[in-house]
């Protein structure tokens, strides 16, 4: 968590160590001066519950307090990842790519990760891995992310990083080890153009011929491209498969 000494000293030095609130930061006493546990706003509102009340956000993975109006939560160095949603997989209609982001958000929002407590999982940070027709969800430039497998705790640490455009991986290892997605990672939904590159995924979509099942809307009838994890080339970000199959999303997670 981030914290900063402030200049007020603790004298009481039975408070040592103990937590309290001062609006809008939780404080303790390092036995000479407050020290402030900075926070950051959630976008949640909090009315009506008591300022100071403290609490554990367990979907989120963070501590989280409430200054009678809104909701703040414990800052830590935020890291970002690039997370395999759970096993429970998705025809190509997920009612468009604000669908998809919501899917992903209420998929690591539910379910334990590694690293989740480093994660900002919430609605502004968390993103689906996917193109429709026109537009793509990127990772951000020269960044690291760390893999992992929603559902899976024991899976992840293994890491891409992004170039100064934002494409990765960056090599071609296999996704389907227990350092990446684990031995049990399935295909997932893409929409992403093939590129020339098997090391680098491009920035664009496939397009509206057969790549996102008609902006994420058609079950049926149409097709998608998706990834295969166990490819160490294009497929692993294209390849082409009918929109009634089930696959799963890649969710980006931004710090």
């Amino acid at each position: 968590m981030t914290v900063s000494v402030t200049g007020t000293a603790c004298t009481n030095s039975a408070g040592t160590g103990k937590l309290t609130y001062n609006s809008p930061d939780l404080q303790y006493c390092n036995g000479s001066f407050w020290v402030n546990v900075s926070g950051a706003l959630t976008g949640d509102t909090c009315a009506g519950v008591t300022a100071g009340t403290v609490t554990f956000d367990s979907q989120a993975g963070y501590v989280k307090w409430c200054d009678s109006t809104n909701q703040w939560r414990a800052t830590m160095v935020a890291k970002p990842y690039f997370i395999l949603s759970t096993s429970l997989a998705y025809g190509g209609n997920f009612g468009g790519i604000s669908g998809a982001n919501s899917i992903c958000l209420s998929n690591l929002q539910a379910n334990d990760f590694m690293g989740k407590g480093y994660a900002m999982v919430d609605a502004t940070h968390v993103k689906a891995f996917l193109c429709d027709d026109t537009t793509c969800n990127n990772l951000n430039a020269s960044t690291t992310y760390y893999l992992g497998q929603a559902g899976s705790v024991g899976d992840g640490g293994g890491t891409l990083t992004t170039d100064a455009t934002g494409s990765g991986p960056g090599y071609t290892t296999s996704w389907n080890t227990a350092t990446y997605f684990g031995t049990t990672a399935g295909n997932y939904w893409t929409g992403r153009d093939v590129g020339g590159s098997s090391s680098y995924w491009p920035l664009t979509a496939y397009g509206s011929s057969g790549g996102s099942c008609s902006n994420w809307t058609l079950s049926g009838g149409a097709r998608g491209r998706f990834g295969i994890p166990g490819s160490n080339g294009t497929n692993k970000w294209s390849f082409d498969g009918g929109c009634g199959n089930s696959y799963r999303l890649i969710c980006i997670v931004n710090p």
